[in-house]
């Protein structure tokens, strides 16, 4: 890294992404100021750069996140309105003509 950047105040690397993170959570380890299970993540998220925690968020507010989140793709803006379209296939080989409607939003269509 540009050692520009690295002295800048502002953009100091998380001590996670240091080149010394491991032996950096040895020794925090070892002071008993994290847990067995926290020291596993960590390690994980040193080697990896990635984590998940499940059940991390309450799948109450999880549901009102997506709620929200549909309810703001399921209006329509004022100056536009849904289009309907009709379309008609014709298969040569048949007699019969076949019908098909369509409703189209201008962001979200959910199922």
């Amino acid at each position: 890294m540009d050692q520009a950047v690295r002295q800048a105040p502002d953009m100091r690397l998380l001590w996670t992404d240091e080149a010394d993170a491991t032996e950096r959570l040895r020794a925090l380890s070892g002071t008993n100021r994290i847990g067995p299970e926290e020291a596993q993540d960590l390690a994980f998220f040193i080697d990896h750069g990635w984590l998940i925690w499940r059940n991390a968020i309450e799948p109450a507010l999880i549901d009102k996140f997506v709620k929200d989140i549909r309810g703001a793709h399921s209006v329509t803006p004022a100056n536009s309105s849904p289009r309907i379209t009709e379309t008609t296939v014709r298969n040569p080989n048949s007699p019969t003509t076949s019908r098909t409607g369509s409703r189209a939003c201008s962001t979200f269509t959910s199922t």
